[in-house]
């Protein structure tokens, strides 16, 4: 492989000279690393903000590489602001553009069971109490309900976290809603009913990039990646190469979970009996 391919992992700071720069930078290519990977550290590993501090650092480090003849990516991972949009999920103006989240309230019922009638707009508004930490706001007024469905349950390990379902059994219970009433018989067997609905309660990461919402994204690329591409456009395939990306996450869960793999869509039963 040519060495000039060889790629390095660069921190870089508000605090440092563009000569302290060039000295570190130098000391990588005397190893072999003609290409870094630059990261802006912050205390802490706060968020950054693209200030005059920002941009001042980001040009001690362009002049730097120019000098070095080092090419940079822009390391988009925290503190960079990706995903935050810079602070502006934060805005009420852009509450509607946060990340939304799919969320479940659901009942048991037993059959058969011959005129069952539930009380679905209640079941939907339900806040757990031992939940009530992780929700941003507790304000039932912004579910939007998707859909209303049931499953027969299966008897199931006692490590599990939540009852099997029989996939095969389902049924879709939005035609028997009327006035925020199910009347529905229920079949022999043990079911679990389920309200689905659409919510910016969470545990998850708050005031984030909803990456499925077009409007969400368009507002992170005006609010981070606009400015940063007008001020190094004219280094755009000389110093600068672009942007290295971190993997989106799913986001589901929150602070010190965040980057807990077992809260993954579909997993908890399963990984809970292996």
């Amino acid at each position: 492989m040519d060495d000039r391919q060889c790629t390095l992992f660069f921190h870089f700071s508000a605090g440092e000279t563009k000569e302290d720069l060039a000295s570190r930078l130098q000391e990588a290519k005397q190893i072999g690393f003609h290409r870094i990977i630059a990261s802006y550290e912050t205390k802490g590993m706060e968020q950054a903000r693209f200030d005059e501090t920002y941009f001042a650092a980001l040009d001690r480090l362009v002049g730097a590489c120019k000098e070095q003849e080092v090419k940079f990516w822009l390391e988009d991972y925290a503190p960079f602001p990706t995903g935050s949009a810079n602070g502006a999920y934060q805005e009420e103006a852009n509450a509607k553009l946060n990340k939304l989240f799919i969320d479940e309230r659901h009942v048991d019922v037993v059959g058969p069971l011959a005129g069952a009638v539930l009380r679905i707009d209640q079941l939907q508004d339900v806040i757990y109490g031992k939940a009530m930490h992780r929700f941003s706001k507790v304000d039932p007024s912004c579910r939007q309900r998707i859909g209303i469905v049931a499953y027969r349950t299966l008897e199931n390990p006692e490590s599990a976290a939540a009852p099997f379902l029989d996939e095969e059994t389902a049924v879709l219970l939005d035609d028997y809603v009327e006035d925020g009433f199910l009347k529905w018989d229920v079949p022999a067997g043990a079911w679990r009913v389920f309200v689905l609905f659409e919510t910016y309660e969470s545990g998850g990461r708050v005031a984030f990039m909803n990456l499925l919402g077009k409007d969400s994204v368009a507002l992170e690329i005006e609010k981070v990646h606009v400015p940063l591409y007008e001020h190094l456009k004219g280094e755009l395939g000389k110093s600068w190469i672009g942007f290295f990306y971190d993997e989106p996450e799913v986001g589901n869960d929150g602070g010190d979970s965040v980057f807990d793999f077992f809260m993954l869509p579909g997993n908890r039963s399963r990984e809970m009996t292996e």
